[in-house]
């Protein structure tokens, strides 16, 4: 498992470590008499070993076994001999890969029963009823340290498995917002740019043919449609450029069809308009814009694939608005559906409406978008 480089709070952690076991293993050189080189390097390890575990486990434990199979031919068993052994086993299980950390597990206590049993001079002239309480506490301390290294390093490890899992969420709900915001641009650039273009195209295509007079009317709405077209196009780019999650255009507090209509009979589109009933003073934002979005792709395919008339009726009931958009059509029906009907469908969800786009009859072809919304408070006299 790579290891990364510690944090200061972690280096502080290892000084104070370095510093209490150092400590304690220097009652093992102020309590003898003699020689103390041994001695003396179980304590530089131990200074050494909090800080090199990370960075080169293996060699760290092989440098401690190295040194207490030296210190096993000592005739003098001291507090620094025990504080390594401890230690060590603790590196084992907490530091060493799976594999090598079986294997070193085994071998440092398998190493401890031998150097107790056979090769330890002072404790091998012990009886064996009298060596059997240092071999018991010596085995029983090893795997009590081991044991404790293991649960650091499974704790760590369920800690570092924990944030694996909460960043893969992190990183999936980006996705998914992202996914989400890139549909909603693509939403507005179809809407905005196929809108205008078609009545930008139908006035190009008349005024080529008409007198001086309808050649101007024409530029002129070209030249309103494309202004009114990029100034949305800057809103869209704006987006962009901005974390922040606000719609492409003001949204209207109202909902108001009129421009829609306008616009559309600019592009040479002969709209019979009605509306039935009393909507409220007041829609929710986006409830706005959806339904002018949705209404807006009617149109235009209407224009684009239709005979040049349509029928556009709103009809607002106590519970729902109903807006249907109809018009005459020649050839076969399009089978699957594009992009704008993708779209009018995707924002009629959003809202909680429903569209029903089809063929109402072999040469007519109708949108009938149906968005739910409160009924007015009814005052009690």
């Amino acid at each position: 498992m790579p290891q990364m480089t510690p944090s200061p709070k972690l280096r502080t952690r290892d000084f104070i470590l370095a510093g209490v076991l150092a400590a304690c293993a220097l009652l093992g050189v102020v309590s003898i008499s003699g020689p103390v080189w041994t001695i003396a390097a179980g304590v530089v390890w131990l200074i050494i070993a909090p800080f090199s575990r990370r960075h080169w486990p293996l060699a760290t434990v092989l440098i401690a076994v190295a040194l207490l199979a030296v210190r096993a031919m000592s005739p003098l068993l001291t507090v620094t001999d025990i504080v390594v052994a401890t230690f060590a086993a603790y590196l084992i299980r907490r530091n060493l890969p799976p594999v090598l950390r079986d294997v070193a597990a085994t071998v440092v206590i398998v190493g401890d029963v031998l150097a107790i049993s056979v090769v330890s001079p002072v404790l091998r002239s012990m009886p064996l009823d009298e060596r059997l309480p240092y071999l018991a506490w010596s085995v029983t301390l090893l795997v009590a340290a081991g044991l404790f290294g293991e649960l650091r390093r499974r704790t760590e490890e369920a800690a570092a498995r924990e944030l694996e899992q909460a960043l893969k969420r992190q990183r999936v709900e980006l996705e998914h917002a992202m996914s989400e915001q890139r549909a909603f641009l693509a939403r507005e650039i179809h809407d905005v740019v196929t809108h205008s273009l078609t009545v930008m195209v139908a006035q190009a295509d008349g005024g080529r043919y008409g007198r001086p007079a309808e050649k101007d009317e024409a530029l002129r709405t070209i030249g309103e449609v494309g202004r009114k077209s990029l100034s949305q196009m800057r809103e869209v780019v704006a987006l962009l450029r901005t974390p922040e999650s606000r719609p492409v255009e003001p949204s209207p507090s109202s909902l108001d069809l009129d421009e829609l209509v306008r616009t559309s009979q600019l592009g040479g589109l002969d709209v019979e308009y009605t509306v039935t009933g009393t909507g409220p003073a007041q829609l929710p934002l986006a409830t706005s814009l959806a339904v002018q979005r949705v209404v807006q792709e009617a149109l235009t395919n209407a224009l684009k694939h239709g005979d040049g008339t349509a029928t556009l009726d709103v009809a607002w009931h106590s519970d729902a608005l109903v807006i249907t958009v109809a018009n005459p059509f020649t050839g076969a029906p399009v089978e699957q559906a594009g992009q704008g009907l993708r779209g009018m469908l995707e924002r009629a969800s959003l809202i909680g409406g429903s569209v029903q786009v089809g063929p109402s009859d072999p040469q007519r072809w109708t949108a009938t978008l149906q968005v739910p919304y409160p009924a007015p408070e009814r005052r009690h006299k």
